[in-house]
């Protein structure tokens, strides 16, 4: 019909064309039975109130009959301004058809309950300030095209539950329009905070055009954090200011944002995978852009700003020479600190702000939320607490859940007070820069699992000591993490795997880094330089066994790194890379002794103490065994005497005691020797083992020291003096003549638990070497 002006009847003003068949004759009221016409002009005076009902009678052109209504032809009323109101009193299948009504600009208010209103039926009716779409007794409007009441000046539009399909903004700069309501019962839309979204909130179909009842300085705010797209013309025309696109967003329709001429602030999430070029086409007051994407976008998003110098474009941190580089982005005044906002309910409470980054499902797990800014309350503390409450709702879905902080994001501190934080125990991973050159005066993230670059770099106030209390379960560091920060001291747990390069230096504070991770059993990697120009006494402590991985590189100052041991049993052998100076740890409760001398007739070893210890050379220690002695080198180099013993400071060595030589290992919990019999051993670096020729051992299998005491005496050591010589043969006698104590333990040389002529006998043989 498309206005053409002939028709085939007309009852009253208004002009009909027959659609469908010939017309009904009889006296049946069943509608169903009849054949339709539709609605194609009138002849109307001004003020006119539009009446369409279920038929019309035909009594012209000699065709007298009744057809049923279909609806009113496509451009029907195009342009007429003599209509003030439509009636529609349609029950049966019935369309308003595309710009039937366009640019009616009398109209004010429209009762529609035609099955269909096509494209842009009533757009342009800018007095339009009332539409119903549901009637009860006659139904509701089942399908809403595109732009069907667009430029309308309603202010609420209420969506029927008969509602089946919308078309892209249905109500496309209607800048008086405050609020959409869809009927709970609706089971292909829903509506919160006044937006229509589809039934599963996953798209956002349009934003009210007045969006200033939200908020003097309003915040678009998509509703759920399920959304995924905003649709075609969504929010075209809209009076926002601030744009916040929320975290799970991935796809943006073309001309989403069309004319936004009040849109200064736009966000951008991470998640962004789509964005149609001509998404913000007509936005030309932006002047600030957070872009969150790691990858620069090939499009630029904001042509209709003629001078891109004038908005700051902020970037992630590691990304900005990316977006330096980048031909469309490099126009821009850039900047970095970009963050996510995950969704529409960012919150803040007690001085820190949140964004969602996981949503509550429903179900067992519970939300997860970054820290974004803290801003201190005025006294310096800031408390993150392990849950976080949220308590927002609207219309059709409420979120009332806490939720739990589980990250710190970007740069989330920019002040110059002081501030120390509280709670944080359920923080996970702290990002890059988190608070780089901020006034944090504490270490508070007992679980941290991960510390991003640069975390706290430039830390001034930072005086913490950080210790495995403090962070329990770290197990990375990055690069430049704490550089130039007032930390004190450094033991992390043994779950640390990696440092970063110059993680801990130019820390003037910094006194000593602790590495408790012992040589084949926890390994850890540390990048160049991981510490220096650090206080004047600094040192690194690594385990005893790895201290040729550490002195023998150039990626760090080598004359920083110092050697601990931790002791496995009381008695331990032992083997370092340097000279070693042992009177700090002799304070502590650790002794250390050479093999100073074997006598191969007693077969006994001499343990003398030392107080410094040459490189390489073999010792035995003691000492409480799970404690951990530092270890110090000499400042005059050492002065003591090579050891019987062997020390194994790189690698590994295999020994096996053979008809030359014999090796022995040292007994954890005695001051003795074990032979090495008929079988090999492996001594793992740090440790040492004693190598006595075959031919001086005797054969014994158990070499006895000068430390030994009660059962473990040297055989034949009557006398108790650590020597066996003829002079305990003296001893000896005048026990058995009873001129001396009787010592049986020392008396019954040859082990029979007699003490006679005999024992003499075995003593003089000790003494000779026969036995």
């Amino acid at each position: 019909y498309n206005g053409i002006a002939t028709y085939d009847f007309a009852v009253g003003n208004l002009h009909y064309v027959i659609r469908n068949g010939i017309p009904y004759n009889g006296t049946s009221s069943d509608l169903s039975k009849r054949s339709t016409c539709v609605i194609v002009g009138a002849n109307l005076s001004s003020n006119t109130t539009l009446t369409i009902n279920n038929q019309a009678s035909n009594t012209d052109n000699n065709a007298p009959g009744s057809y049923r209504v279909y609806g009113v032809a496509d451009s029907a009323f195009l342009n007429n301004s003599a209509i003030t109101e439509v009636k529609c009193n349609f029950n049966q299948a019935s369309r308003i058809g595309e710009s039937a009504f366009r640019n009616c600009t009398g109209l004010t208010s429209v009762e529609v309950t035609a099955d269909t209103i096509a494209y842009c039926a009533f757009y342009g009716c800018s007095n339009l300030t009332s539409a119903t779409l549901y009637k009860e007794g006659t139904g509701g409007v089942e399908y809403i095209g595109t732009s069907a009441f667009g430029y309308c000046g309603m202010t609420t539009v209420n969506i029927p539950s008969t509602t089946k399909y919308i078309g892209y903004a249905p109500f496309y700069c209607c800048s008086s329009l405050e609020k959409i309501n869809v009927d709970e019962n609706n089971t292909n839309y829903a509506s919160s905070t006044g937006q229509l979204y589809n039934k599963t909130y996953t798209e956002l179909i349009q934003v009210p055009g007045n969006c200033s009842h939200y908020s003097t300085s309003y915040t678009f705010h998509p509703h759920s954090p399920r959304l995924k797209r905003v649709r075609q013309y969504a929010a075209a025309g809209c009076n926002m200011k601030i744009l916040r696109l929320t975290y799970n967003i991935t796809d943006i329709d073309a001309y989403a944002f069309y004319n936004c001429k009040n849109l200064e602030t736009v966000h951008m999430p991470s998640s962004l995978t789509s964005v149609a070029s001509s998404a913000f086409a007509g936005c030309d007051k932006v002047n600030r852009v957070e872009l969150n994407l790691a990858k620069p976008p090939t499009i630029d998003y904001f042509p209709a700003v003629a001078d891109k110098s004038t908005v700051a474009l902020y970037t992630p941190h590691e990304k900005y020479d990316a977006y330096a580089n980048s031909s469309i982005w490099s126009q821009y005044n850039r900047k970095t600190g970009a963050t996510d906002h995950t969704n529409c309910w960012d919150f803040d409470y007690h001085g820190v702000y949140y964004t969602v980054m996981v949503p509550y499902t429903g179900y067992s797990d519970p939300g997860k939320v970054t820290v974004v800014c803290i801003k201190p309350d005025g006294y310096g503390k800031v408390k993150i607490n392990d849950e976080v409450p949220n308590g927002w709702s609207a219309e059709g879905i409420t979120y009332s859940e806490p939720y739990q902080p589980v990250a710190i994001g970007y740069r989330v501190a920019d002040n110059s007070e002081d501030f120390i934080i509280e709670g944080a125990s359920t923080i996970l991973h702290i990002n890059d820069y988190a608070f780089a050159l901020s006034t944090l005066t504490n270490f508070p993230f007992t679980n941290v699992n991960s510390i991003g670059a640069y975390a706290f770099f430039g830390c001034t106030k930072l005086n913490d000591d950080l210790d495995a209390t403090k962070m329990s379960k770290i197990t990375e560091i990055k690069d430049y993490a704490f550089w130039g920060s007032a930390i004190k001291s450094f033991t992390p747990p043994t779950t640390l795997e990696t440092i970063g390069q110059k993680a801990f230096y130019n820390c003037s504070n910094l006194s000593e880094i602790f590495l408790p991770h012992i040589d084949n059993k926890h390994s850890i990697t540390c990048g160049n330089n991981f510490f220096g120009e650090n206080a004047s006494d600094f040192k690194c402590w690594v385990d005893y066994r790895r201290l040729t991985d550490f002195v023998n590189t150039s990626n760090w100052d080598t004359s920083k790194i110092y050697p601990f041991i931790e002791l496995d049993s009381e008695w331990q052998s032992f083997a370092c890379v340097k000279d070693i100076d042992f009177r700090m740890a002799n304070n502590n409760g650790m002794n250390a002794y050479i093999v100073s001398d074997y006598d191969q007739n007693q077969k006994k070893a001499t343990l003398t103490e030392v107080t410094d210890l040459k490189a390489k050379t073999g010792a035995v220690v003691h000492g409480e065994i799970g404690n951990t002695y530092r270890l110090y080198y000499p400042t005059s180099g050492s002065n003591t005497t090579s050891s019987w013993m062997v020390g194994v400071t790189s690698g590994s060595e295999t020994v096996v005691s053979d008809n030359t030589t014999s090796y022995f290992n040292q007994n954890a919990t005695k001051p003795q020797f074990e032979k090495l019999i008929n079988y090999s051993m492996i001594f793992n670096r740090g440790y040492a083992y004693l190598k006595v020729p075959t031919s001086q051992t005797g054969g014994v299998s158990t070499i006895y020291t000068n430390l030994s005491e009660g059962s473990e005496t040297i055989p034949g050591d009557v006398n108790g003096d650590g020597k066996v010589n003829v002079s305990d043969v003296s001893t000896l006698i005048n026990m058995i003549l009873g001129l001396s104590p009787m010592d049986e333990t020392r008396a019954d040389v040859n082990g029979d638990n007699r003490v006679n002529v005999s024992d003499v006998t075995a003593l003089i043989n000790i003494i000779l070497g026969i036995s």
